[in-house]
């Protein structure tokens, strides 16, 4: 071997060892290149792990923010529909006790009937009883005057009242239904009739709806003075100086309480008249046949004795010292034909002499008397009092 190894020259070792030197250090290089290489990548990926790492726990935080807001969305609306429904509970509340209290509140209902001639009129639904009558009366005369109200009623249910054409029959119904309370009517009358007809019908309902039960409380006929009652109208008669009668006036009409009227009276077809005439006994007589108790003679001689301290309002003329009273029951064509003796001129050929002073009315009622109803006074313009 030592004999080889001289054999090799020493710039060919030199060469030699300079390329294994070179090899050396171009592996030392590659390797370092490598390892850097190797480092980069691992930087690398650690800096791409860090990014998404960043990006997760980013998408995280805003998913949790998301979360969050949306909690805090749902608990809100929760909140605010938990208000909602708490503020609709109590409006309904409030809503179902109002209409609880006003269906326990009655509605009042009225029938009116003029006696005068058959006209009527209702109400309905009205919040008290002061106001149905008052509406029943006030749709009663809008056909006629001296409307009296003859059935009123509160709460659920309905009313009629029937009567005949002169008013002595009559009869009541009140009931849940209409038809029920025409035929309760209808039977009521019938009692009373003795076969005569009751032609004449008002009724109505109250359509208010309402848990309050039916309660009648007014029941009267449409004479409303009750049995035995009567009309009373004083007549005077005018004359010229010559003694020719020139026309007449009226008082009006007094509606009595039958405990104030003289015991016979007329039907309501034919009136019964009571006069006092100075020196005259048969009529007297005649009255005292109609009337023992004397009550319309009374009447008749208290308004020729008030008569005689008045003067006449016509020049020319006088009134005759007598003192005249009709009577006569309370019914619808009675009450017609006596009003109109308050609003019609009844005077003689010359119509002038008494126009001046039409219409003239008397105001005298007989002493400690107190009528029911006084009617066809809106007629008259002038007054003797």
């Amino acid at each position: 071997m030592a004999q080889y190894r001289s054999r090799i020259h020493p710039v060919v070792l030199y060469l030699v060892l300079g390329f294994a030197a070179s090899g050396a250090i171009a592996q030392a290089t590659n390797a370092s290149r490598a390892e850097e290489r190797a480092e980069a990548q691992r930087l690398a990926r650690e800096l791409r792990e860090l990014e998404a790492e960043v990006r997760k726990r980013e998408a995280q935080a805003k998913a949790a923010e998301q979360a969050s807001a949306q909690a805090e969305t749902k608990a809100r609306a929760k909140v605010e529909a938990e208000v909602r429904a708490a503020e609709a509970a109590r409006a309904a509340a409030e809503k179902r006790e109002k209409e609880e209290a006003a269906l326990r509140i009655a509605p009042f209902a009225a029938l009116a009937v003029g006696t005068e001639v058959i006209h009527h009129g209702w109400a309905r639904d009205a919040d008290s009883l002061a106001a149905a009558e008052k509406l029943a009366i006030q749709n009663c005369e809008r056909a006629g005057k001296n409307c009296s109200v003859v059935l009123a009623w509160s709460g659920n249910g309905c009313g009629t009242y029937r009567s005949s054409k002169d008013g002595d029959v009559y009869g009541w119904g009140t009931a849940r239904l209409i038809n029920e309370a025409a035929s309760a009517a209808f039977d009521d009358a019938s009692r009373r009739s003795k076969g005569r007809a009751s032609s004449n019908i008002v009724q109505t309902c109250n359509t208010r709806k309402t848990s309050a039960p039916l309660e009648v409380l007014v029941r009267k006929p449409a004479n409303i003075g009750g049995p035995g009652a009567c009309l009373l109208q004083y007549e005077v008669n005018f004359e010229d100086q010559r003694g020719d009668w020139v026309g007449r006036f009226y008082s009006p009409v007094y509606q009595l309480e039958g405990a104030d009227c003289p015991r016979k009276v007329g039907d309501g077809e034919f009136d019964v008249y009571f006069k006092a005439v100075p020196g005259s006994r048969s009529s007297t007589e005649e009255a005292m046949k109609l009337d023992p108790s004397g009550k319309g003679l009374r009447m008749a001689e208290e308004f020729r004795a008030w008569l005689a301290t008045k003067r006449s309002p016509v020049a020319g003329t006088v009134m005759r010292n007598i003192g005249d009273a009709t009577t006569t029951k309370v019914t619808p064509k009675a009450m017609k034909e006596l009003v109109e003796n308050v609003s019609i001129l009844d005077a003689g050929m010359d119509k002038s002499v008494l126009r001046r002073v039409f219409p003239l009315c008397f105001d005298f009622k007989p002493a400690g008397v107190t009528p029911v109803a006084t009617h066809g006074a809106e007629h008259c313009r002038n007054w003797i009092r």
